[in-house]
């Protein structure tokens, strides 16, 4: 998956709250729509185990829930970053 937005083509909403929570990121981008959780690997936890907390939030707090049935591909996006840089380690994208 490709993951670069034009910032003029895309509607880009930061912490977009429900009503269970908020997700980090929504991005609506040429008839998709991504929610995204972003996370920090920190130590004792393994990236696979962040990415699979990261996406089961978004399911379990409904983030993508006001996307549905709108006829646009739902993609829930996972994203670990490293403690210290802050460097994307990995991420993983599920459609709903």
């Amino acid at each position: 998956l490709y993951m670069g937005f034009k910032t003029t083509l895309a509607e880009v909403s930061a912490e977009k709250f429900s009503s269970h929570g908020r997700s980090d990121m929504v991005v609506r981008h040429e008839g998709q729509v991504f929610v995204l959780e972003f996370k920090v690997l920190r130590e004792g936890r393994t990236v696979g185990e962040i990415l699979d907390g990261a996406v089961r939030q978004i399911r379990e707090k409904k983030y993508a829930e006001p996307y549905r049935g709108r006829g646009e591909p739902v993609r829930l996006v996972g994203m670990v970053f490293g403690e210290k840089a802050r460097e994307l380690l990995e991420m993983r994208v599920e459609e709903l």
